[in-house]
């Protein structure tokens, strides 16, 4: 189960298997398959006896960070969002710990992570159906290199990549934000 949902240290595959996947794959790969796993671990997690928790968090804690410091050295669009997505893993993963302590309400936990998946979907897809128009249009991979002039080649690509990358980030003011504050919410919940 922690192999389909690519936390630390089953995190090494995703960043290989998303830049040599065809666009289109690896959308369905960054969110489907995220969303499943999660939606059949959360109803497990009531199975874990309460100490796991504190194993889980350190996990979480974890993969948000490699995630999240890996992203920083990538050039391949694809690999970046694959970091992303790693860390976003961590962060869902915070919420299941929160409810395996049962320090947080099980429905509490299950809107965060809910609400969570359903913005991280949103924009995650949306990112990578971008890199799809991208790649299509180039015939080349994604590169950070090639977003420069985006604006001006194509400026409403280039706004809505902003806006998906602010709300990936967890900048105030988008759906990653409020998905991000409601899933530390619950951990901080659980203490």
């Amino acid at each position: 189960m922690f192999f389909k949902i690519s936390v630390f240290p089953f995190h090494l595959w995703v960043p290989d298997v998303y830049q040599g996947a065809p666009a289109p794959v690896t959308t369905f790969m960054a969110t489907g398959t995220k969303a499943a796993a999660f939606a059949f671990l959360l109803p497990m997690a009531v199975l874990l006896p309460s100490d796991a928790a504190v194993l889980l968090a350190a996990i979480a804690v974890a993969t948000m960070a490699l995630g999240n410091l890996g992203a920083l050295v990538q050039t391949d669009l694809k690999r970046l969002l694959a970091y992303s997505g790693i860390s976003h893993a961590g962060t869902m993963l915070l919420a299941v710990a929160a409810q395996v302590s049962g320090g947080a309400s099980a429905a509490s936990v299950s809107n965060a992570i809910l609400y969570y998946m359903a913005a991280y979907v949103f924009t995650a897809g949306g990112a990578f159906g971008l890199v799809t128009a991208m790649e299509s249009r180039t015939g080349a991979p994604v590169t950070i290199e090639s977003l420069k002039g985006l604006a001006q080649r194509q400026p409403l690509w280039a706004a809505t990549f902003a806006l998906f990358a602010l709300s990936l980030g967890g900048i105030p003011a988008t759906g990653g934000f409020l998905g991000k504050y409601l899933v530390f919410s619950t951990a901080v919940q659980a203490d």
